[in-house]
């Protein structure tokens, strides 16, 4: 909440605007769409502390440090300038094979009435295409004021619950870290938003 408001006079210099030349944009008016930057600060101070409470468990959390800095990194890129949506597809599946060679990777996944479902062979085809689509979602409805925010907020509220009866407490505090910096954020992205997430954000 802190440093959004800076991000937002910066941007207004001239970098990372969106412009409302799309139908699902409903602005009016360019619109800074670095709202990842803060959150991408906040989220990385949460991490730092939480392998400062839990050193022994540092090599779970890399592969998710790594994805996330790639990620942003590439979606900051496409922020700042547009590199093509062929190029950043590339460089998503990149990202996502990365972190999925690290170690991180989705192997089950539960439905109601029928129960766990092993993905053996998959999982890392699974995985890869969750970690690309995400992201993609998120940025689809980021042209509406609160709507990718307030989303991001549900989805890290119910990981944190869900993390806490579980007795997960590093995926805890980092779910709820998520939730805390998407409510600063949301504090500037509500209607009228002054900022959105852009690529980097989701």
């Amino acid at each position: 909440m802190l440093t959004t408001p800076w991000v937002i006079r910066v941007a207004h210099q001239g970098i990372g605007l969106d412009a409302p030349t799309e139908a699902r944009k409903k602005q009016e008016v360019p619109i800074p769409r670095l709202g990842g930057m803060p959150i991408m600060l906040s989220l990385s101070l949460a991490l730092v502390l939480i392998l400062f409470k839990q050193p022994a468990r540092s090599g779970d959390w890399f592969p998710i440090l790594v994805g996330g800095v790639l990620m942003y990194t590439l979606g900051l890129c496409d922020d700042i300038k547009p590199i093509g949506a062929r190029k950043k597809l590339i460089g998503q599946i990149l990202a996502a094979v990365v972190v999925h060679s690290l170690g991180l990777s989705i192997e089950r996944f539960s439905l109601p009435h029928v129960g766990q479902i092993e993905l053996g062979a998959w999982s890392g085809v699974v995985t890869v295409f969750w970690l690309i689509a995400i992201p993609n979602i998120v940025n689809l409805i980021d042209g509406f004021d609160g709507l990718a925010g307030g989303l991001g907020l549900f989805m890290a509220l119910t990981m944190g619950v869900v993390g806490y009866h579980a007795q997960h407490f590093g995926l805890t505090w980092f779910a709820f870290a998520m939730a805390g910096s998407l409510l600063g954020f949301l504090v500037y992205n509500f209607p009228p938003a002054k900022i959105y997430l852009g690529d980097g954000g989701a």
